[in-house]
Formats: C-alpha cells, structure tokens, sequence
C-alpha cells in the first residue's frame, strides 16, 4: 500500500517504530531498525529514511542525539493503514465470557460489567454511553415502599433499561396507597413509548384523576421526572484511577485528564467525532489540552438491530492498539449477543 506518496519500505520502517515504541516505550534508533527489520540496506540508509519521515511528520525526535518516535499522525497513519489485529489469548477470552454472564441482571448491569472488563484489561479508563431511550416502551411501573413517607419508584423499559427513583408523600404511605398509585400509573402509561410521556399528556392524565388528585398529583408527576430521565443519554466511566499509573503520563497530567473525564460534558462529542474517524482520536486530534498525549478509541453496540450505545478507550498514544481494538471487537460481539438475550421478554 502506498499511502500519500510513502515508499513501502517508509511504511514498513514507521509500522516497526510505532510497534517497537509500544511495547518498549524508547526511542527507536536506526540501529535498532536494523536489527528489527531485514531490509537489505545499512543503517545509513535506515537514518535516511527515518530523517524524510520526521521532516513529512509521521516521526519525532524528542533529542538530537536520540531515536525517532510516532508522532499524531504517525499514530493515525498506523491504526488507519498499517496496524494488524492482535489475537486475543483463550484465558483472556475465558475472562470476558465467565465476567459478562455472571455479573448482570439489567442491561445496565450488563454494559457496567463490560465497561469494568475493558478497563481490567487494558488499564486503561473506560467510558460507556447509551443511547437515549425515547423509543423505547414503558414495560412496567413498580413501588417499593421504602420509609413511613417514601417509597421508590421502579420503570422498567422494553430495552431493558430499569431507572428508580426515590419519591416522598405528606401523608403515612399505606398499603392502599402503594396499590392506587401502582394500579394508576400501569393503566394510564404501560405500552406507552417513554417519550410520549410528556407534559401535556401528564396534565390530561391528572385531570382525569381529580377525585384523588391531592394523593396522586405528587407521584404522576414523579413519574415524568423518571421518565425524562430515561431519555437523556448516559455516560459513565470506570478505571479512571488506571490513568495515574501509566508511565506515559506524570501525575498531574493524570489528574487534569481524570477531572476532564469525570467533569466534561463534551465527551458525547468527542465518541461521535471518534466515530466519524475509524472510531479513533490521537492526540491533537481532540483540540483538548488534558488529551494532547491521550488517544481514544471507540466501538458502538448494538440490540435487536439498533443502535444502543458505545464503549471507548482513553489512554495513551503509546496504548497497543492491535491488541485493544480486538479486545474491544471481542467485547462488544459478546456484549450484543447477551442484550439481544435479555430484550427478548
């Protein structure tokens, strides 16, 4: 493959950089290339060759005196063209499987479990999202006493998403209490798509329930609350503490990228720019200064046919992309199957 006017042997030389940097973390001379590639050309030739991809900016020189190592789009270059999937080891395979069966019961359960797997396995921090559950149907309402005044309120959703929330009434919650505002709320929105439960449809809903209005005012509107929840997309994040144990990063680099992470709204944005390329960004590529020496690497899901959220990666640039997209593509095959399971009730 000849890719903007690079030799194959240019390619050869920045695939075996970026892999030797990788697993290495040191600078690659072209002594060690000729060592590592058989290329049938003296080192000289090798130093040549290694000087026009830094002036083209696939490498850098963190010294003069040192090795080359990737830069951005060097990275960008080999995950794009010259990277080759890794196979997953059985025993790694055997982990994912025997964690992801035994560990869910919702499929938030189930994408939690598999965003904890990724970053057990990788080291790195895990970002999971989920589409919005608009379209989805309300299965069943449920209310699960909790105090003397409070109950939780239990929906649980045709995409097998389960939300509660806690509520609180002025008056002491008795058993006829629970049973009325269980029996009102599955008549009035069971079998109903969860964005149909708007505002308006609220308020028609509490005009035909004036006799017990002042009982139940509080618990339909409680209801909505719940449900413009379900709507919204969902964002979580597991091993975030991996980044502080990454040689790659020092820890107050660490600590600005777990605060960007955990504080950001914009990370939506940045898995559908990901997306939008080869479900990768490297470095500059995320015009974020706690990113500049991170990359990101995403894959969507999805069940019975639709789009049902994405998992990624944030680690360093130096991150083994051959073994983590297998991994990831490993993942989520099995991550569909399981909901595609679930979803069947």
């Amino acid at each position: 493959m000849i890719f903007i006017g690079l030799s194959q042997r240019k390619l050869k030389i920045l695939s075996a950089i970026v892999e030797n940097y990788i697993e290495n973390g040191e600078p690659v001379s072209s002594k060690n290339l000729c060592n590592i590639l058989d290329l049938g050309v003296s080192s000289a030739t090798l130093r040549n060759e290694m000087a026009e991809l830094t002036e083209l900016g696939f490498l850098e020189q963190p010294h003069t005196s040192a090795g080359r190592v990737p830069s951005d789009i060097g990275y960008r270059l080999y995950v794009d063209n010259l990277m080759k999937k890794k196979r997953i080891p059985t025993v790694m395979k055997q982990f994912i499987n025997n964690s992801l069966k035994t560990s869910f019961g919702t499929a938030e359960d189930l994408i939690s479990s598999a965003s904890n797997i990724l970053a057990d396995i990788t080291k790195c921090a895990v970002i999971s999202t989920t589409v919005s559950s608009e379209e989805s149907k309300i299965v069943s309402v449920n209310i699960v006493k909790a105090g003397k005044y409070t109950a939780f309120m239990v929906l649980t959703t045709s995409n097998a998403l389960v939300k509660s929330k806690l509520f609180r009434v002025r008056f002491m919650l008795e058993e006829k209490y629970i049973e009325l505002f269980h029996l009102i709320l599955n008549e009035n929105f069971v079998g109903l798509n969860v964005s149909q439960v708007n505002l308006q449809f609220v308020n028609n809903v509490l005009s035909s329930l004036q006799e017990v209005l002042p009982i139940v005012a509080d618990v339909v509107l409680t209801f909505f609350e719940l449900c413009s929840e379900v709507t919204k997309s969902a964002t979580h994040i597991k091993g975030q503490t991996n980044l502080l144990f990454i040689s790659d990063f020092d820890s107050k680099s660490a600590l600005n990228l777990i605060n960007y992470l955990e504080s950001s709204d914009s990370i939506l944005n940045l898995f559908l720019k990901a997306q939008n390329n080869k479900n990768a960004l490297i470095g500059r590529e995320m015009n974020r200064e706690e990113l500049v020496n991170s990359s990101i690497i995403t894959k969507s899901y999805s069940a019975n046919g639709k789009d049902f959220g994405s998992i990624g990666i944030v680690g360093p640039m130096r991150m083994d992309y051959g073994l983590v997209i297998s991994c990831m593509d490993y993942l989520t095959s099995e991550v569909e199957e399981l909901l595609n399971d679930l979803l069947e009730f």
